[in-house]
């Protein structure tokens, strides 16, 4: 069980923390797998999935798909183990490989928002619990949460979501900042082969800009700061760590 005041938390935010995973499962899997798996666009039901844990957090849906975006390729059973990448096609496969990970004592992300092993053993969170992708919006919304406590509501504290290091801070933030940008004028967000290819390749006036838009200090966009705030009571105070 989860310490009584992160369960309360957690459960207000709607994460789904069954006793028997495999009764809620069925029903919401066999909703998402079609929408979420089978389709290459963006579909309103994956947009959905992100739609309520933002209302109840106060962070702008469109900055919450360029995170997943840039975490997952909005593969919902996306892993890292180890800083390797796996795509198992399944829910259940991603469960097992997740399982053994964390058994093997290796670093682990899993879902959309790829949530770290640090955090699924710090709020003891099992793995076919974090990998239905609302229940991984939901954490990852929560870290992110503990980051804007610490930087506000700023590029900064989408950074300090993926590393401590500013070095890699401003790379994951302007990374974000393109697929934000993309899905905000409609387009298709880049996808991680596309985006590693352009930070190779691109020019330096360009790259420029870039770092001049995306100041770790400069504010985030359409973002409700008192919103978030007022969210972030309703989750815990601060809490150490990181989300990778």
């Amino acid at each position: 069980m989860l310490p009584q005041d992160r369960t309360k938390a957690l459960r207000h935010a709607g994460l789904c923390l069954p006793q028997s995973p495999g009764r809620f499962l069925r029903p919401l899997l066999a909703l998402l797998l079609s929408v979420l798996v089978l389709t290459g666009t963006v579909p309103r039901a994956r947009a959905d999935v992100f739609t309520g844990p933002c209302r109840l957090f106060g962070v702008p849906p469109l900055l919450a798909m360029a995170m997943a975006r840039v975490e997952s390729d909005w593969y919902p059973w996306c892993l890292n183990i180890d800083g390797r990448d796996v795509r198992p096609r399944s829910y259940g496969r991603a469960v097992q490989l997740a399982r053994d990970a964390l058994r093997a004592g290796k670093s682990v992300d899993v879902g959309l928002m790829q949530i770290n092993s640090y955090w699924l053993k710090k709020l003891r969170i099992a793995p076919e619990v974090a990998l239905v992708p609302r229940n991984n919006v939901i954490l990852g919304l929560f870290v992110l949460t503990q980051e804007l406590r610490r930087h506000g509501a700023t590029w900064k504290a989408v950074g300090a979501y993926h590393s401590p290091t500013a070095w890699r801070q401003q790379r994951y933030a302007r990374k974000v900042h393109a697929c934000y940008v993309a899905l905000l004028k409609g387009q298709a967000a880049p996808k991680r082969q596309e985006r590693d290819r352009t930070s190779k390749t691109g020019n330096r006036i360009g790259n420029r800009k870039d770092e001049a838009l995306l100041s770790l200090t400069g504010p985030l966009p359409e973002f409700s700061e008192k919103s978030s705030e007022r969210n972030a009571e309703r989750s815990q105070r601060k809490v150490p760590g990181r989300a990778r």
